[in-house]
């Protein structure tokens, strides 16, 4: 079960270090830390709340990082499907 926060954490990462912008990355990264942070030291006082809080957040970050994958590898395919019709893209 720990591992599942960090596939999320790697899926967003890559997505957001695929951006040529430096400032956007160390944003990104530093407000990833400091929600890992925060989401850490709730779970030492308030374990249940804590868990409570994060299950649905995770399963949120895992269906949106698989949602933007099918987007992502199917955009290609789309394209060329397009440009064979005669369509614009």
């Amino acid at each position: 079960m720990s591992v599942l926060p960090l596939i999320f954490t790697s899926g967003w990462a890559g997505g957001v270090n695929a951006s040529p912008e430096r400032v956007s990355n160390v944003l990104v990264s530093t407000a990833e830390g400091l929600g890992v942070a925060g989401i850490v030291a709730f779970a030492l006082f308030r374990p249940v709340a804590a868990s409570v809080i994060a299950g649905p957040l995770l399963v949120a970050g895992v269906a949106t990082v698989l949602f933007l994958a099918t987007r992502i590898r199917g955009s290609p395919r789309r394209r060329a499907r397009n440009r064979a019709v005669g369509g614009t893209g």
